[in-house]
């Protein structure tokens, strides 16, 4: 009965010393394992799980913070890693964009992922294709957006507006 009664007195022991043990090995793991930033910008991304976190966290506000973490990066670049979800990279820069979509577009497909997902909304337009099929529609697009065609649908909407009179 005397033992029993001395484990009973020593658990209280045990559980504060297992207890302050896991507070400063969780302490030690936080200082140690703090998230990094690639450019110093951009979601603190965590080993295997990413910005998870972060982004759970602005879920209801996702168009907020991915402007706020544009505004806050030098070069309006940021790079978003996810559990479940591929690297992605995410720029309000116009050379960026120039560069994506004008002067190197073949190294940028949009993928099948991309195609499946807006597949519905968009079908197989200028939008959601790539490659041959992408060119060839861009080629017919360029046509009804020539500078002439332009200035006609410009010209012609303020007639009708009555911003110009018809001479």
């Amino acid at each position: 009965m005397e033992t029993i009664m001395s484990l009973f007195r020593l658990l209280p022991f045990k559980f504060v010393f297992v207890s302050v043990f896991l507070s400063l090995l969780h302490a030690v793991l936080c200082k140690v394992c703090r998230a990094p930033k690639l450019s110093g910008h951009g979601p603190p991304s965590y080993p295997v799980i990413g910005c998870l976190i972060s982004f759970y966290k602005s879920r209801t506000r996702l168009l907020e913070w991915y402007t706020e973490l544009l505004a806050a990066s030098a070069t309006n670049t940021i790079v978003v890693n996810r559990l479940g979800a591929r690297r992605t990279i995410v720029t309000a820069n116009s050379e960026n964009v120039e560069y994506m979509l004008k002067t190197n577009f073949n190294n940028f497909p949009k993928g099948k992922p991309f195609t499946e997902i807006l597949g519905d909304f968009l079908g197989y337009g200028i939008f959601n294709v790539d490659g041959e099929l992408w060119r060839m529609q861009r080629k017919l697009a360029s046509h009804a957006f020539s500078t002439n065609s332009l200035r006609e649908v410009v010209m012609s909407t303020l007639e009708e507006e009555g911003w110009i009179a018809v001479v």
